[in-house]
């Protein structure tokens, strides 16, 4: 081949254009798409009036308020535990005392990483979306107190 023919040349350059209007059209109802979600999103909301970015900021603060404060608890514990002796630190007592405060620095560490993860499913059918939710699994506080023996 010497070269293309002009007819074939000019239907792939008229196709090309279609293609790429046909692009423009699915960005433009794309933006539409979501305007209506968004509208949906803040519009549709729980029993106590949240919607769903309200109860995410409120997740969001309510877990920063724990994390903060399960922090402060291991800061105190840790200062308790180092100013005292190394005779104590290595006694049954210490190493009870040592082992709560790493479940309670184990605590801290679930408290920071709690969250909620919203994310799209994309279905094989096309026209066919939603939502998906991961909530991290509820966590338990360590005991108030060291297991003295």
């Amino acid at each position: 081949m010497r070269k293309v023919k002009q007819d074939e040349f000019d239907e792939l350059e008229s196709d090309i254009s279609d293609l790429f209007q046909l692009g423009e059209q699915a960005k433009d109802l794309v933006g539409f798409v979501n305007d209506k979600i968004k509208e949906i999103l803040e519009s549709t909301t729980t029993d106590n009036g949240y919607t769903l970015t309200e109860l995410v900021a409120a997740f969001d603060e309510k877990r920063t308020s724990i994390h903060d404060r399960v922090r402060e608890i291991y800061g105190e514990q840790e200062t308790y535990y180092y100013d005292r002796s190394e005779r104590w630190q290595g006694s049954g007592n210490g190493e009870a005392y040592k082992e709560w405060m790493n479940n309670w620095e184990y605590c801290e560490s679930l408290a920071c990483d709690a969250q909620i993860e919203l994310k799209p499913i994309e279905y094989e059918t096309l026209g066919e979306y939603g939502l998906d939710i991961g909530v991290t699994d509820q966590f338990e506080l360590p005991p108030t107190k060291p297991d003295f023996e």
